[in-house]
């Protein structure tokens, strides 16, 4: 075989190796899809209930009069406390809902400044899918390694008055960084399945801060984003 029939075969034989790995990753993504389409179905109606477990578990329950302490004067009054309220800072998506591209492929670091996107709740213009560098190529959502996520807060925060709500589908295990700084690891669930966190947030001064979120490991090295939300204390 002369020179030139060894380059073109090893030509396409690397075509052929690219064709597999684009009808493996299509065939994935079709099947993740349908699934995930389930799911979004079932977890739109527990999201209530999720909710009053997140402020029972997170945040503490107001007690009713009835079962309120009593005021240790005797005097027979009933001491309630005074009741935490949150407000959403900012939040990315919608829960149930496809709202992301589809379209876009890999991008090895995306910025994404919140406030300046008038529907990052029902149509964000960001990655809805995170993957390691290597399945960059072979993506067709709008996909990233590293998502920056660029907001503001209008005060001081202390430590506790912050709550990050992430809901995310995959194996994989996730890295949030504020700042730079590693916030946490979210570790993946079943693939396929919506896996729901509470992550307490540092303390954050007033101005602008970022979120960074990258992923590793896995069965397929990328995953879907449901909702991002973060929630502050109102003083």
């Amino acid at each position: 075989m002369s020179l030139a029939e060894q380059w073109y075969a090893q030509q396409m034989q690397r075509h052929q190796e690219f064709r597999q790995r684009q009808q493996s990753v299509a065939s994935f993504l079709e099947e993740t899809r349908s699934h995930q389409q389930r799911v979004w179905l079932e977890e739109r109606q527990k999201r209530a209930a999720f909710m009053a477990a997140l402020r029972h578990s997170v945040w503490g329950k107001t007690p009713s009069p009835q079962n309120g302490d009593k005021d240790e004067t005797g005097s027979g009054q009933t001491n309630k406390p005074q009741e935490v309220k949150w407000e959403t800072l900012w939040q990315i998506g919608t829960p149930g809902v496809q709202e992301f591209p589809q379209t876009g492929g890999g991008i090895q670091i995306f910025n994404y400044d919140v406030e300046r996107d008038p529907n990052s709740t029902a149509r964000p213009q960001m990655p809805g899918w995170i993957g390691v560098p290597a399945i960059l190529p072979y993506v067709r959502p709008l996909t990233t390694a590293q998502l920056n996520i660029i907001f503001t807060v209008k005060r001081n925060y202390a430590f506790g008055e912050l709550v990050l709500l992430y809901d995310r589908f995959g194996l994989e295990e996730d890295n949030l960084f504020i700042n730079g700084q590693l916030l946490t690891k979210v570790p993946g669930s079943q693939q396929g399945l919506l896996k729901q966190n509470q992550i307490p947030m540092v303390g954050l001064a007033q101005g602008k801060h970022i979120l960074s979120i990258t992923t590793s490991g896995g069965l397929y090295g990328w995953h879907a984003i449901d909702c991002i939300k973060l929630q502050g204390k109102v003083l």
